[in-house]
Parts: C-alpha cells; structure tokens; sequence
C-alpha cells in the first residue's frame, strides 16, 4: 500500500517516490497503466514521458529482466525519475533522458512501449505553462507518436496507452493508419453507474479482427467507495491510494 508522507514522498510497498519537480503528478492514470501493461515477453522497455518515473518502477518491479528506459521532455520531471530510480530496488535496470521522444536518436527498438501521453485537447489551456504541456497534445500529438512508434517498435513489439475513453476510437483509427492494430482494450469508470472514463490500448504489428480483441471493463471503486475487487487485483503488489476517475 502506498500513502503520502509528510517527506512528500509517495511509499508503494517496494519502493517511494518523489514528484514534486514533475509537473504531472501521481495519480489513477500511471497506476492503471503500470499495472495493466504486459512486458511478460520484452526485454527493452521505454516509457515516453514517463514524469517522475511511476511506470517505469511499476514495471520493473513486476517484470525482474526487464529493461526500462524511461524519456520526458521536462528538466524537472526528469530529475524526479533519476532520483526516484537511484533510490529504487531496481536502479541497475532504469534509466531516463531528457529529450522529445519524437526527435530522440534511440540505440534500439524496443519490446514494450508505454505512455502515458498529454491528451486533453481543449481550447482553453491551464494556466500553468508545464502543466499545460504535459495534459494538451501540444508535444506528443497522437498521430505524429503513431509514426514515431513504428519506427522504435521491435517487430514483435508491443504498445500499451491510456487515452480517455472519448478520445480512445480515434486512437485506434490512427494508430492502424500506421500499421498498429489494436490487441486488448480495458474500458475504466469510477464506479457503479459512474461513465466511462479511460481507455488502456494495447497494439501491435499483428492484424487482429476486431471480434478478436481482448476487451473487457474495470470499475475502480465499489458502491461504498471502497477499491473494488478488479483493482485491488490488478494492483496487488502495489495497492495504491490514489483517487478514483
């Protein structure tokens, strides 16, 4: 289980994190991705825009030969996933840079591809400038990171996102349009009777019909507000008190 502390650290049951330089913060999205993304068969993970490094963490905890690299744009956040991987029991595993994943020179192609990627596309930005840039497609654009992936994906390869679920049909239009075709589907709302507000995606390189996909729904709390028995399942090992959609 993690809580806050007044260090302002974040303490999961096998490692603390720090996101106070990062302008996204810990929260429902990277849990989910985290938990959900499968690296059963990858050996080079990279995680574009991975913030303060949760993914990544998650990852390497669940996976123990898995390499990760993680990628963000931001100097701040950047500096948080560096000191939250050294203090990790996974450090030799994870590594970060600074750079726009569109434009990096990467050494490899990768087995595992996440992100958890900026998605609002509202007119009206936040206020604050980083943050802006984090939450609107403004540096990741979801067609421009469609190519990009192609180009860093292994051949056997796969992708693993979390787009909100109005937003998700779009997604997989373009990311087929590249060659990418969506593999799994997880639909996530709050709670009983709550919409539905996020979309994991998985694609890979491999055709699937669309009556061949793995699609299913998580319900993040019970009608008490408590986690409901998928969560805490998907989220065993970690167990996190973050807030639900």
């Amino acid at each position: 289980m993690t809580s806050h502390r007044p260090d302002g650290l974040f303490r999961f049951q096998r490692f603390s994190m720090t996101h106070a330089r990062s302008p996204m913060k810990i929260g429902t999205d990277g849990v989910l991705l985290g938990a959900w993304s499968d690296g059963s068969q990858a050996r080079w993970a990279l995680d574009a825009g991975t913030g303060c490094g949760l993914i990544a963490l998650m990852l390497a905890q669940r996976y123990p030969l898995l390499q990760v690299e993680g990628i963000d744009i931001d100097p701040g956040a950047v500096a948080d996933a560096r000191e939250n991987f050294a203090h990790s029991p996974f450090a030799e595993r994870l590594s970060v840079c600074q750079g726009d994943v569109l434009t990096a020179d990467f050494s490899r192609r990768y087995d595992l591809i996440v992100s958890n990627p900026p998605f609002f596309t509202e007119d009206t930005l936040p206020p604050e400038a980083p943050r802006a840039a984090a939450r609107h497609a403004l540096h990741l654009p979801a067609e421009a990171f469609a190519r990009r992936i192609v180009e860093i994906l292994a051949p056997s390869g796969r992708v693993a996102l979390i787009y909100p679920y109005r937003e998700a049909d779009r997604i997989v239009v373009f990311f087929a349009a590249e060659g990418l075709y969506l593999a799994r589907r997880t639909d996530v709302r709050g709670g009983v009777g709550r919409p539905l507000k996020r979309s994991l995606l998985e694609f890979s390189f491999a055709p699937v019909r669309a009556e061949e996909v793995v699609a299913d729904t998580l319900q993040l709390c019970q009608e008490n507000g408590q986690r409901s028995a998928q969560y805490r399942e998907l989220t065993r090992g970690f167990h996190p008190d973050t807030p639900s959609l």
